[in-house]
C-alpha cells in the first residue's frame, strides 16, 4: 500500500523571514559584543567587518532557493547549477514544528546541511516532510533516530 508520505516529495525551499530575523539578531548581538570588548579601535573595526562579511555570506548561502527531491527510502536529489547531486540523509538530522535541519552525506563523503524554516516551504509540504522523516527514520536507522 502506497501512502501519500511515500510518494516522491518535491521540496522547493525558498526565502524565510524567520531565518532573516535570526541572522540579523545574531549578527547584531555579535557586533554589540565585539564593540564592548576592550580592544584597540582598529581591531574592533576589523572584527566587526569580518562579522558582517560572514553574516552576508551566510545570508546568501541560506536564502537561495534549493530544490530537493526525496525519491524513496534514503535517496535524495538536489538540483544545482552544475547538475543533479545524489544525497543520503544522515541520522543527525533534526525535526521540529518551527524548523528542520537536514544533514546529508554527499557522494564525496562531505556533509551538507539544509536548514528549512516552516515559512520557507508550503505548509502542506512541511507537514509531509516532518511526517515522512519520522516514519522513514524508523525504517532507515532501526528506530526513530531523527531527533524531534
Amino acid at each position: 500500500m502506497l501512502h501519500i508520505y511515500a510518494t516522491p516529495l518535491d521540496l522547493n525551499i525558498g526565502y524565510s523571514k524567520k531565518l532573516q530575523y535570526l541572522l540579523v539578531t545574531t549578527s547584531s548581538l555579535a557586533v554589540i559584543a565585539v564593540s564592548s570588548l576592550q580592544l584597540m579601535f582598529v581591531a574592533k573595526i576589523l572584527m566587526i567587518i569580518l562579522l558582517l562579511f560572514f553574516a552576508v555570506k551566510t545570508h546568501r548561502a541560506h536564502n537561495t532557493e534549493k530544490h530537493l527531491i526525496w525519491k524513496n527510502e534514503n535517496n535524495w536529489e538536489m538540483q544545482t547549477l552544475s547538475g543533479v547531486e545524489q544525497l543520503q540523509l544522515d541520522k543527525n538530522s533534526f525535526v521540529s514544528s518551527m524548523f528542520t535541519i537536514l544533514v546529508f552525506q554527499m557522494s564525496c563523503r562531505q556533509k551538507f546541511v539544509v536548514l528549512i524554516f516552516n515559512d520557507a516551504i508550503d505548509k502542506n509540504q512541511y507537514r509531509r516532510l516532518r511526517v515522512r522523516l519520522k516514519v522513514e527514520s524508523a525504517k532507515l536507522f532501526g528506530h526513530a533516530r531523527i531527533k524531534t
